[in-house]
């Protein structure tokens, strides 16, 4: 993934309950399909492409968790990336308004959201989860790990 610019890159992507999914995020399109079975792509507009986790803007997320309480603790080295410090805080989805419009609008309806944040020492983030509240009192936990960090990978849409 290229996050020090346009969203783009390749993953895989896995949800509970659900099929990994390869996806491929292109400037302009995001495309996905099953990981086993092969099986068409299917696409649609990338500037959709988030959920809840504002992932074109990490370092504003940290802020924010900043700005609402949230203290640097020692975290562990679960990502091979060296110590942590994780950041804690309680936001809701109209706070991420000013950090990312996209994933805030993707949370619209959701009461709290729950966020830990993980940055390794040279000040990278490395992973964030969040445990999100619905008003009814459903929950929903979304992880993102970062790690391989490297130069930026080119990315085509698939053939």
């Amino acid at each position: 993934m290229n996050l020090n610019g346009p969203l783009t890159g390749r993953l895989d992507d896995q949800v509970k309950g659900h099929p990994v999914e390869d996806v491929v995020i292109t400037a302009t399109r995001v495309y996905r399909r099953p990981v086993t079975g092969g099986g068409s792509w299917t696409s649609f507009d990338a500037s959709t492409a988030e959920g809840g986790i504002p992932v074109k803007n990490l370092r504003g997320y940290a802020r924010l968790l900043l700005d609402h309480g949230a203290r640097a603790v020692d975290g562990d080295d679960d990502e091979g990336t060296g110590p942590t410090q994780r950041l804690s805080a309680r936001i809701a989805s109209a706070d991420l308004k000013g950090v990312d419009p996209v994933a805030a609008g993707n949370l619209d309806g959701v009461g709290t959201v729950a966020s830990d944040l993980w940055v390794d020492g040279r000040g990278r983030v490395v992973r964030v989860e969040q445990q999100l509240h619905a008003p009814d009192g459903s929950a929903i936990k979304n992880t993102l790990t970062l790690r391989d960090f490297g130069d930026p990978t080119s990315v085509t849409a698939p053939g």
